[in-house]
């Protein structure tokens, strides 16, 4: 296969894999779908939580999911971690921006990163097209589901040199803080609207009858 012999090439030297910048991976555990309840305060997330799209945990009918609590495993979330999709959709990862997961628990095909400092410049590669890149192109093809297992570990994050290193580090980090910020402002309007629209329709319904009327084009 053509695939087998892809490469791909840095043209800065100075390149360390992630193995040598993260703590131990942590990985998730499968609960089942017999677990699943209709409301708890224990949640599970899935891979599909973890979007190309958005640096933040995404949250919709899919994920996270209520769980009996008696199935709930302590994950030890926190800010600053990454989640990162080792399964179906290989590659995509997120970060926790706040202390409020301590009742979520990842699924088996999540690993929990957790970098040993410049942890928003490792995030901002992890998501870029250049370790996802590596990734797939370590990432065994044929199957129905992609499995990447810990191959993230192998894959190599470019780091500046020279006397404006630190300068560039920051700058990349503090670009990766705005685009969360300003994820999080969205998702507050979000949270917002869909409050507004709600308390319109339960507490504030007009007397007048919908009447559905086809117009004639």
């Amino acid at each position: 296969s053509p695939s087998m012999y892809n490469q791909i090439h840095c043209p800065n030297p100075n390149t360390i894999k992630v193995k040598d910048l993260i703590f131990p991976l942590q990985k998730g555990k499968e609960v089942g779908s017999s677990a699943y309840v209709e409301e708890s305060k224990k949640k599970f997330i899935r891979t599909s939580s973890l979007q190309n799209h958005s640096f933040l945990l995404v949250s919709d009918s899919k994920s996270p999911i209520s769980i009996n609590p008696q199935s709930f495993q302590q994950h030890g979330l926190e800010s600053g971690d990454i989640l990162y999709s080792k399964d179906a959709n290989p590659g995509e990862c997120c970060i926790l921006k706040s202390n409020n997961y301590k009742d979520h628990m990842m699924s088996a095909g999540i690993l929990k990163i957790k970098p040993k400092k410049q942890g928003f410049y490792i995030f901002a590669f992890l998501k870029h097209f250049f370790v996802k890149s590596q990734l797939d192109n370590i990432t065994g093809r044929g199957s129905t589901i992609k499995h990447s297992k810990e191959n993230v570990l192998l894959c190599k994050i470019p780091f500046p040199s020279g006397p404006d290193k630190q300068k560039i580090i920051n700058n990349v980090e503090n670009i990766t803080k705005r685009i969360i910020e300003i994820e999080e402002l969205i998702q507050n309007k979000d949270t917002k609207i869909i409050e507004i629209i709600n308390e319109e329709l339960e507490k504030n319904p007009k007397k007048n009858q919908f009447v559905y009327e086809e117009l004639e084009v």
